[in-house]
């Protein structure tokens, strides 16, 4: 199931980047995971959540939230369950650009 994102014509390839940016970012968030690292899963997370808003995917900044979260208390299962939603929103989202530019 796909998800659209409709975003301004000025803003598509900076968009576009920081979806392809997040695919990296999942391996290094399995890695903590695997690790047991959850200060460094807490700080990928308040980066997604600080930034996805400002490139259009304010799904991601709500999940960065919530993974944080998480990742402060230590919940190993819920941190897991996040980071797969970060991965089904990259998998299944495409950008729809749309005329006009940010505001």
């Amino acid at each position: 199931m796909a998800i659209e994102i409709k975003v301004p014509a000025d803003l598509a390839e900076l968009a576009r980047e920081f979806l392809e940016n997040r695919k990296t970012e999942l391996a290094l968030f399995e890695r903590f995971l695997r690790e047991k690292n959850f200060k460094e899963v807490a700080r990928l997370a308040h980066n997604l959540k600080g930034n996805g808003a400002c490139y259009g995917f304010p799904q991601l900044t709500k999940i960065g939230d919530q993974l944080e979260v998480a990742a402060k208390a230590g919940e190993l299962n819920d941190c897991a369950n996040l980071v797969r939603q970060i991965q089904d929103f990259v998998q299944n989202t495409k950008i729809v650009v749309v005329a006009g530019v940010a505001v």
